[in-house]
């Protein structure tokens, strides 16, 4: 059995991977950045960057207060809960969309430095191959979807400015789709 660290990358699927590993003996390193010198073998659940922006966005919109990187301007939709994740990005500027992913939300790259980059699709039989084995369970902490999901308009606009995250998305699934 190869001793695992699991690091949470947010709104990839992390609160129902510790309800997982919590059975085993596997180092959780919350939302951490990796060091690159981890003593495991360390792995994190990497999520398609328009779906995780999407659940993001719906998750921090439940909160009771804006976070201090969300637009003042925009603050009324924390009242108003019909306006629709759409209309909020239509508002939003690019920058203010980067600013709003800039703290606490990281680009994929920053994992850059996990051994094992896997979709959640993957999780069961990576833990297998490493020896780890476990009965399915529902998902948790699943972001309520109030405010809809992205059009595809929406989509096309975001995939310009999370390209780099796409990029590096499709590349390490692709790369670990052929090691399964």
């Amino acid at each position: 059995m190869t001793t695992l660290g699991f690091f949470h990358i947010p709104k990839s699927a992390g609160t129902y991977v510790l309800t997982i590993i919590d059975q085993f003996d596997i180092t959780y390193y919350y939302h951490n950045l990796p060091q690159g010198n981890e003593p495991e073998t360390t792995f994190t659940i990497i999520r398609d960057p328009i779906d995780r922006f999407e659940s993001f966005l719906n998750y921090i919109l439940q909160e009771d207060v804006p976070r201090e990187t969300f637009p003042e301007d925009l603050h009324y939709v924390y009242i108003f809960k019909t306006v629709t994740l759409n209309k909020i990005i239509e508002k939003l500027t690019d920058d203010e969309i980067k600013v709003l992913t800039d703290v606490g939300y990281n680009k994929l790259t920053e994992w850059d430095n996990v051994d094992h980059k896997i979709t959640i699709d993957q999780l069961k039989p990576f833990l297998n191959s490493h020896g780890y084995f476990y009965q399915d369970i529902e998902k948790v902490n699943v972001s309520k979807k109030e405010r809809g999901t992205f059009s595809n308009d929406t989509k096309e606009r975001l995939k310009i400015l999370f390209k780099e995250d796409i990029d590096y998305f499709k590349k390490h699934q692709q790369i670990h789709s052929h090691r399964l």
